[in-house]
């Protein structure tokens, strides 16, 4: 079960969250939700025996692995799946309907139907290569990176969070209130949710790159 890997982050809030995998994944959408085999968690670079792993298919993600940490007083449920899907659907999107994402965008779509049902102070969507750092490309992710941006988001960071260029960025309605606006910083497309905002990395065709 090694692959590239991109990832869907939701940070949630301890007082309205109960910290249960199986009843968080399936709020986000997964179905058949099962326990990895102990094959698959090692090869993901787990080998704590107690260490909750689940895996599922999540609509147009397809197959997915999740996991949950508390970290920096905030509940992180991540959710891995298969870069080289997401690659495909970008490069159907180029040659069949060039100027337009009609395919990437459902991956868009069903981050954001997660980030209504789960209700994160912020969440991501990064679905960028990472070519400069080899856990990314050969293992399981950099959870350590997924997990060091609960430190932005416990500090209320905005501006730091937007500065990441992830390829989606979601900010509940509270967090929005900080961004501070800069035209560089401003120069993506957004879309309005009702209880925030999905903030693309860029304007346009490339708005996710």
């Amino acid at each position: 079960m090694q692959f590239r890997t991109i990832v869907s982050a939701f940070y949630l809030d301890p007082a309205t969250t109960v910290p249960d995998l199986a009843v968080l994944v399936r709020r986000a959408g997964v179905r058949d939700v099962r326990p990895l085999t102990n094959n698959d968690r090692i090869a993901l670079g787990f080998f704590e025996p107690g260490r909750e792993i689940l895996g599922g298919t999540w609509g147009v993600f397809h197959t997915t692995w999740a996991v949950l940490d508390l970290v920096e007083g905030l509940v992180c449920l991540q959710l891995y799946s298969p870069y080289v899907r997401f690659l495909d659907a970008s490069i159907r999107d180029s040659e069949n309907n060039p100027g337009g994402q009609d395919t990437t965008l459902a991956y868009v779509r069903t981050f954001g139907d997660a980030c209504l049902e789960l209700n994160p102070s912020a969440a991501f969507l990064d679905t960028r290569a990472h070519y400069e750092d080899r856990q990314w490309q050969d293992q399981e992710g950099n959870r350590d990176w997924v997990l060091g941006q609960a430190k932005l988001v416990a500090a209320d960071d905005v501006n730091a969070l937007a500065d990441e260029r992830v390829s989606v960025l979601y900010l509940s309605e509270p967090l929005t209130l900080r961004w501070n606006s800069d035209p560089v910083r401003d120069n993506r497309d957004i879309i309005e949710l009702p209880t925030g905002r999905l903030i693309f990395a860029w304007r346009g065709p490339a708005r996710m790159a």
